[in-house]
């Protein structure tokens, strides 16, 4: 297997090297994806996670959010924990939306999503009180403000908080808000 995963590995790094000289973008996502593929198969996250932040790179700045090779569960897990900017988190939400919907509901493709984003049950990422929560987050209301607005004590506020940036592997209010929105969580306004 060892000598395949090389053998793929250098094939790539050639198909690599004629997109970038060709500047056929669209291709090159796939092929960094592959390449993840690869990394991740050899043990190597940080190549992975440079070559999936760069494909995720190059998706975000032309709107893509589906792509023609399908994505393993350890690089949907992976797309999950990419540090990005708050429109990265956004667009990363989407893309692994994507990979829920009925059209593509193929069991493996459920199960990559649900791995990734820590999760039992695709259709419960969050509580309804958490969503109750993240709908006044995203409304720009402080913690005081939603522990009134829900009748809860502000230390409930926090914890649902943290639970749902711990759901969404995300440090912030604005980076939970942009990852739900991309997952149809929250609606755009």
């Amino acid at each position: 297997m060892l000598k395949s995963l090389k053998r793929a590995e250098s094939l790539l790094d050639q198909l690599e090297q004629f997109l970038r000289c060709t500047h056929n973008n669209r291709y090159l996502m796939d092929v960094l994806l592959l390449q993840a593929e690869i990394h991740i198969a050899r043990g190597d996250k940080e190549l992975a996670t440079a070559a999936l932040g760069e494909a995720m790179a190059l998706a975000r700045s032309r709107g893509f959010i589906r792509f023609t090779v399908d994505m393993s569960s350890d690089v949907l897990h992976l797309l999950n924990q990419l540090d990005v900017s708050r429109s990265g988190v956004k667009h990363i939400g989407q893309i692994l939306a994507t990979y829920e919907k009925p059209c593509d509901a193929s069991t493996e493709n459920l199960a990559a999503v649900d791995t990734a984003l820590n999760r039992s049950d695709s259709l419960t990422l969050l509580t309804r009180r958490e969503e109750e929560v993240l709908h006044l987050l995203a409304r720009d209301q402080g913690n005081q403000e939603i522990a009134s607005t829900l009748g809860i004590a502000l230390k409930t506020v926090k914890r649902h908080t943290d639970r749902i940036y711990h759901k969404l592997n995300v440090h912030s209010r604005q980076a939970a808000c942009a990852k739900a929105t991309g997952l149809g969580i929250l609606r755009q306004d």
